[in-house]
């Protein structure tokens, strides 16, 4: 008998209400300590960041493209029992799921989502090394799609010219080919010239 229930994963909602009741309560006991001490409150995403994993690393290359256009016109479907429970783009780090590519895009540029990854937003300063080796292999990029783009100029050029030929020699079958059934019309009959031009689909005029 099928059921037509949503199966939920009741433990993963059960140790994430864990955790959300443990950061309520460690945000609640934060602020009654700072208002003690006649400081202000934090407001709970400065608490959430101050918690945080310290970042240890500074901002780092993607080394995987983002796909923001995969599923472009496609219809996706969200397995059940699965942390996303909702179709979208979904951040494994943060366990959240966006609903469009550009607040996606802004959240994993975000410093809250790089903070989670353990990296600041500060960059690393090049060297000249460096420099030189990227000037290098976009140079190298660049060579070689020249050379692509010479090679099916070439190639285009050359399929150019050989329908060119084509064209001339299957005019010179067709002219030939009428000339034999003419020839046949006034007596003079070239055997061989009469069923080419029948097997090109020339057919003799009613006498």
């Amino acid at each position: 008998m099928s059921s037509f229930r949503k199966d939920y994963d009741v433990e993963h909602y059960r140790d994430k209400a864990k955790e959300e009741e443990q950061r309520a309560r460690a945000f609640a006991k934060e602020n009654e300590e700072r208002i003690s001490k006649g400081q202000k409150p934090l407001s709970r995403s400065a608490f959430e960041q101050r918690k945080g994993p310290k970042p240890t690393q500074k901002l780092q290359q993607r080394d995987d493209p983002l796909e923001l256009d995969k599923n472009t016109n496609k219809t996706v479907v969200v397995a059940q029992g699965t942390r996303q429970n909702q179709p979208g783009f979904y951040c494994e780090a943060c366990s959240r799921t966006y609903k469009d590519s550009a607040s996606y895009l802004d959240h994993i540029n975000s410093r809250a989502h790089l903070r989670k990854l353990g990296q600041t937003v500060d960059t690393e300063r090049s060297t000249l090394q460096q420099v030189q080796a990227r000037i290098a292999l976009l140079r190298e990029r660049t060579r070689e799609a020249s050379q692509k783009k010479e090679y099916d100029f070439r190639q285009r050029v050359a399929d150019i010219r050989q329908a060119e030929i084509d064209k001339k020699t299957n005019k010179r079958k067709n002219k030939k080919a009428k000339t034999a059934i003419e020839n046949t019309e006034s007596g003079d009959v070239d055997e061989e010239s009469v069923e080419m031009a029948r097997m090109m689909g020339f057919t003799e005029k009613a006498m």
